[in-house]
């Protein structure tokens, strides 16, 4: 779980999708499929613009936290 101030990220684990939720009403912002059915870490940028997610495999995958669209 990680909060960018408008938006907490959850990553689901067996799914491998992450969940883009309102921090006021836990409503569901976005969802979005990412390429690893097994996720293991997510983090953000200090600056919140960006997250990382980490596969069980070690693979990085760099997201903007805006709209979750993989910029690497």
């Amino acid at each position: 779980i990680e909060h960018t101030g408008d938006a907490v990220w959850v990553g689901l684990y067996d799914a491998g999708t992450l969940l883009r939720l309102d921090p006021a009403t836990g409503a569901e912002l976005g969802r979005f499929a990412l390429a690893s059915s097994r996720l293991y870490d997510l983090a953000r940028s200090p600056d919140g613009k960006v997250l990382a997610v980490v596969d069980y495999e070690g693979a990085v995958l760099l997201l903007d936290a805006a709209t979750g669209v993989v910029q690497r």
